[in-house]
């Protein structure tokens, strides 16, 4: 699927500046962090400006990849601010990026084919006359639909004209959105990224364009239109928040409230999977959750249930398997269950993790692993049992430790005694009064599990420091 983030930058040197503002700031700050401005032939391309420029830049450029630099800040998703600049330009010249490939659409028409960065529309030639069409995705049909035509967009694309017509953000698919059907109220759909869109003229004239492309194609009664998933896709440079100066320590701030992928993204992958922790950080996470056991052998692994029923092709307790036998259990998707180690490996430095102790007598276990990745400022070890974190505590002083607790007769006296930085309440039970007396006292609180914008945006109202979701894209609106 469209949309993973490339774990193997290469390394950028010369850089192509597009924008139609002045660029001379922007060549120096270039030039003092070591890289070449050129007129051609670039390793990559910074789109100082607006979309107009990034798609422009996408059109003449379409395989170099792109670091945008917005005059606004209404989409942040693969774009930053000018203040940023010198701390990306910083990070890509050490390789601490990611290469994020976005979805393009491809149309076809009268022989001719186009390709859209945000969406392929079709749009009435002429003011004074509607389009009558019909349209079918992978065999479903909508006949006789009238109206100024259809966009057919990108989840890139899903914030511009897509949303402008009446549909909804998306994540993942081709979304299809009707502008001012006259005869039928259809809404906007999403359907998976690899169907085929179908559409014919019965009456137009109409214009056939792709946002990406500087070509029209002029339709009549009886021309068809295919649209898919273009075989080419964007390239955009990714800087994690971590490689952006975002502090160690979890906590809003200036920075915002802490976007938590709860055991990775598991609403659109499998729970506790690499794949799951992967569509996490392409979702735009600070943070992963995840929930360690121990096997017979003592090898720590990453599975939230006592047993492996629910996950997997196996049955009985984590306990009663060996490593080498546990890891021949399938998960769905052909996953496997993954050892922390293998896990930290993975994401490294570029969110951070919290660990949840599923279970007592792991502390010092997990701790090793930990140590031994290098990763003890970037990880917070979280748990239920309070003796496990006081466990933790006592063996490693540097590490920060949270208490989860859905019903608590005094939880901030008890994480104030364990010496844990963070409460972690279920979130029906947490109320403004509750954060404010936690910040008092130093504790930042973390709210799980939220999976619908509107309670995100209630429990942000409430001051909560971070969020954890089972759908991370909600937390980027």
């Amino acid at each position: 699927m469209v949309g993973n983030l490339s774990t193997a930058p290469k390394k950028l040197e010369k850089v192509l500046v597009v924008s139609r503002h002045d660029t001379s700031q922007i060549k120096d700050v270039l030039a003092a962090a070591g890289f070449t401005v050129v007129d051609g032939d670039p390793d990559f391309i910074l789109c100082y400006g607006g979309d107009g420029t990034v798609l422009f830049s996408e059109m003449k450029y379409p395989t170099v990849p792109k670091l945008i630099i917005k005059t606004s800040r209404a989409c942040r998703k693969c774009d930053y601010s000018l203040d940023e600049l010198k701390t990306i330009l910083s990070a890509v010249r050490e390789g601490s990026y990611c290469l994020h490939k976005k979805l393009k659409l491809e149309t076809e028409a009268k022989g001719r084919k186009l390709v859209g960065l945000n969406e392929i529309q079709i749009h009435p030639k002429l003011p004074t006359y509607a389009v009558r069409f019909s349209l079918s995705v992978d065999g479903e049909e909508l006949e006789d639909l009238i109206g100024d035509g259809v966009i057919v967009a990108t989840p890139f694309g899903s914030t511009g004209y897509y949303k402008a017509t009446g549909g909804k953000r998306f994540s993942d698919g081709i979304g299809i959105s009707f502008n001012n059907l006259h005869n039928r109220n259809v809404e906007s759909f999403v359907v998976p990224e690899d169907s085929t869109v179908k559409l014919t003229v019965s009456r137009g004239p109409a214009w056939l364009l792709a946002d990406n492309d500087e070509h029209l194609i002029e339709l009549g009664a009886k021309d068809s239109v295919t649209i898919k998933k273009s075989g080419s896709t964007a390239n955009f440079i990714y800087v994690s928040a971590q490689n952006l100066g975002v502090p160690t320590e979890l906590g809003a701030g200036e920075k915002g409230l802490l976007k938590i992928g709860h055991r990775g993204a598991r609403a659109y992958e499998p729970e506790n999977t690499l794949s799951s922790f992967k569509r996490a950080i392409e979702l735009g996470v600070d943070a992963v959750e995840l929930d360690v056991r121990k096997t017979r052998d003592n090898e720590i692994v990453v599975i939230h249930n006592a047993d492996v029923n629910k996950t997997t092709d196996g049955s009985g307790s984590v306990s009663d398997f060996t490593l080498e036998e546990i890891q021949k259990f399938v998960i769905e998707k052909g996953e496997h269950i993954p050892t922390l180690g293998e896990v930290l490996d993975f994401v490294g430095k570029r969110v951070k993790v919290l660990v949840e102790l599923k279970e007592t007598g792991i502390e010092e276990k997990v701790l090793d692993v930990i140590r031994e990745k290098g990763l003890t400022e970037n990880v917070i070890i979280i748990s239920f049992h309070e003796e496990a974190l006081r466990k933790v505590r006592e063996l490693n002083d540097k590490v920060a430790t949270g208490l989860i607790y859905v019903r608590h007769k005094n939880p901030l006296q008890s994480a104030l005694e364990l010496k844990a930085e963070y409460l972690l309440p279920l979130y029906r039970f947490t109320h403004s009064a509750n954060v404010r007396k936690a910040h008092e006292k130093g504790l930042k609180v973390i709210v799980w599990t939220i999976n619908t914008p509107e309670e995100a945006a209630e429990y942000k109202k409430k001051g909560v420091d971070g969020i954890a979701t089972d759908r991370p894209d909600i937390l980027n609106s």
